[in-house]
């Protein structure tokens, strides 16, 4: 009996460091039984748990570069001079120039660039902003959780997705989305590590200007140079910019770096030319400086296995 008990001790004094630390990643990543990631739709509210996907990646396509009819690119004045739905919403800092500004003006005619769209979004009487996207697939943009639901406002009420805009032109057209995901802990708790959500457009102009790829990884090293590319607030109307830069820290839920940005690229993807991948995104930008833990770095949220599952769901939801 006595040797049973000092067994059961000697186990209990095994495992205690191992139990104390769970609460460290339970804090980034949601209480436990809270199902942070479960996804939540505009359309029927909460939905059931996306499957595990049978990949860790899905490959980039080039699309055909089909251009749209002259009289469906050009873009309407009154969208040409919108605050960023950050400005809207009345957050000043949410990304950031780190010193001398990197960012370089971006081709978007030119594949990956033109499958990076700028977004209108109106939230009901609150007004309208711009924020940043990207197509993963046929009818699927990625972009920020809160580009699609604000705190104390809800959901977008319209959003229109124009792909590879160039001033006040839109060479491959505009479409409208038809539904928007996002996860119920962005939802209900505005969880930055859970900014992340879809839209499901209403025409699939991702089969012209093609689209990333995405992919997931257990290991914490992200080797080589990544760009964030997108449309920010400071520079001319409707230009898009980018830079490139290394990863600086990687967390559980997100990526760091000192890569420059500014309001209106959140949802721009964080992207690098991966073997067997093509242009491959590993996270979505989301945030500037100040944020903890690393206070003079921007940041996005990482696709992990759960991110990646539900963008893979989304991307195959069906479409009426």
């Amino acid at each position: 009996m006595r040797k049973a008990l000092t067994t059961i001790l000697i186990i209990a004094l095994l495992l205690a460091p191992i139990i104390a630390a769970a609460p460290a990643s339970a804090s980034q990543l949601g209480q436990e039984g809270d199902s942070p990631d479960a996804p939540v739709s505009n359309i029927g509210g909460s939905m059931e748990m996306s499957a595990s996907a049978p990949t860790d990646f899905e490959e980039s396509y080039q699309g055909t570069g089909e251009k749209a009819p002259i009289a469906d690119q050009v873009i309407p004045k009154k969208y040409l001079n919108l605050p960023t739905v950050e400005e809207l919403a009345g957050v000043l800092s949410t990304e950031s120039v780190l010193g001398a500004d990197g960012r370089m003006r971006v081709n978007p005619n030119v594949f990956p660039y033109r499958s990076i769209t700028w977004l209108v979004i109106t939230f009901g009487s609150h007004g309208s902003g711009t924020c940043t996207g990207w197509f993963y697939g046929p009818r699927s943009v990625a972009t920020a959780g809160h580009c699609l639901y604000q705190p104390g406002w809800g959901w977008a009420t319209k959003v229109i997705v124009f792909p590879g805009k160039n001033g006040s032109s839109s060479p491959f057209g505009s479409t409208t989305a038809y539904r928007l995901f996002s996860v119920s802990e962005w939802v209900n708790k505005a969880n930055p590590n859970f900014d992340y959500g879809v839209i499901q457009t209403r025409h699939a102009l991702g089969n012209r200007t093609g689209w990333f790829g995405y992919w997931w990884q257990a290991a914490n090293k992200f080797a080589g140079s990544y760009t964030v590319s997108g449309y920010p607030g400071d520079k001319p109307a409707g230009q898009q910019w980018r830079m490139p830069g290394a990863l600086t820290h990687v967390l559980v839920a997100s990526l760091w770096y000192k890569i420059d940005t500014f309001g209106g690229q959140s949802g721009s993807p964080i992207f690098i030319k991966r073997s067997g991948c093509g242009w491959c995104t590993a996270g979505i930008h989301a945030y500037g400086v100040p944020r903890s833990p690393y206070t003079i770095e921007n940041s996005g949220t990482r696709i992990r296995q759960a991110v990646f599952n539900n963008l893979f769901s989304w991307k195959y939801a069906p479409y009426p």
